[in-house]
């Protein structure tokens, strides 16, 4: 009797680990039109209407919560608690901020000028990494055909 309390009280253990571990693991679903990677050279960039913070940080945090990683022989999933948001920066290329000077290159040599200058780059502080400043840097920009979400 005893033997089958211990067998029943371990599968009643897994059971709530399971659970646990999948209520943390899974993010909200991605927001239905999201994309990863460049858009198409056919989607029209500027046709719809103007992107808002909230909207970048979401399209982009779809992208990060819940990704796998590796560092130094751990295994985590990213939360928004452990890659918080740390900066957003509104339509690169038009934008008059110093920051810009350092992104814009970058988005460029991705996507393509006409891509980067319409894109919005969302900044992550990675709080996973060993590195007391790295920085995920995501990249969202909005056409016809939904939002894009590229960069490293």
């Amino acid at each position: 009797m005893r033997s089958s309390l211990r067998c029943a009280g371990v599968g009643i253990a897994v059971l709530i680990a399971a659970a646990l571990a999948g209520s943390s693991a899974t993010s909200s679903p991605a927001p239905e039109g999201v994309h990863v990677g460049c858009p198409p050279k056919t989607a029209r960039l500027g046709v719809t209407a103007p992107v808002t913070v909230d909207e970048v940080i979401r399209v982009a945090r779809a992208t990060i919560v819940g990704a796998v990683t590796h560092y130094q022989g751990r295994t985590e999933r990213r939360t928004r608690e452990n890659t918080p948001v740390e900066a957003v920066l509104m339509d690169l290329g038009f934008a008059a901020v110093a920051r810009t000077r350092a992104l814009l290159p970058r988005a460029k040599r991705q996507c393509g000028f006409g891509v980067a200058r319409r894109s919005s780059p969302v900044l992550f502080h990675d709080g996973l990494s060993v590195i007391a400043d790295a920085t995920i840097t995501k990249f969202v920009v909005k056409t016809d055909r939904g939002c894009w979400v590229y960069g490293a």
